[in-house]
């Protein structure tokens, strides 16, 4: 019995050596921020290559992806339009909210939208209607991207949960 728990507490800890989730903070030790969670939402498996984490509450339709690409020669969202972003997907996205803000001198771009109607739309959401909040910044040369997703109807009710998950990124010194 004492083997299993330990067998297992080491595939806990072994797995989560470079990102780890302390109740319900995430940290990257490779990127250096921090960003909390909701006790009620879980890890889960990311589904891309370029997701760093994704968590869920399970059983809403709540999720957040938190993805990373390569922004080499890139210092800011300003360089990156919202073309960019939605490449080659731009004229699918119907764009609700849009801005940047700075908030100790990192700079983040906001944007809330959904997919129009069209075959990408039934690719990737299948017969949901889903409502996506994007938040982007650029570090270390680096496109950071948290997208948070809930059904249209629950959207506006979920919004506030959202943007506190947002507030609480922090950066290591």
């Amino acid at each position: 019995m004492n083997k299993t728990i330990v067998a297992i507490l080491v595939l806990i800890f072994s797995s989560a050596a470079a990102d780890t989730v302390h109740a319900k903070l995430f940290h990257s030790d490779l990127y250096k921020f921090s960003i909390e969670m909701p006790n009620d939402w879980t890890r889960t498996k990311p589904k891309k290559t370029w997701t760093l984490v994704s968590f869920a509450k399970l059983g809403s339709g709540e999720n957040i992806n938190i993805n990373v690409q390569n922004a080499q020669g890139y210092h800011s969202v300003k360089q990156f339009s919202l073309k960019d972003t939605f490449y080659p997907f731009y004229d699918k996205v119907h764009i609700f909210e849009k801005y940047i803000e700075t908030v100790k001198n990192e700079q983040f771009r906001h944007c809330i939208y959904q997919l129009k109607d069209s075959d990408i739309k039934r690719q990737i959401e299948g017969n949901n209607r889903l409502r996506y909040y994007t938040i982007q910044w650029v570090r270390d040369e680096n496109l950071f991207t948290i997208t948070f997703t809930d059904s249209g109807s629950k959207f506006e009710i979920n919004l506030k949960t959202f943007r506190g998950i947002y507030n609480s990124l922090s950066f290591d010194k």
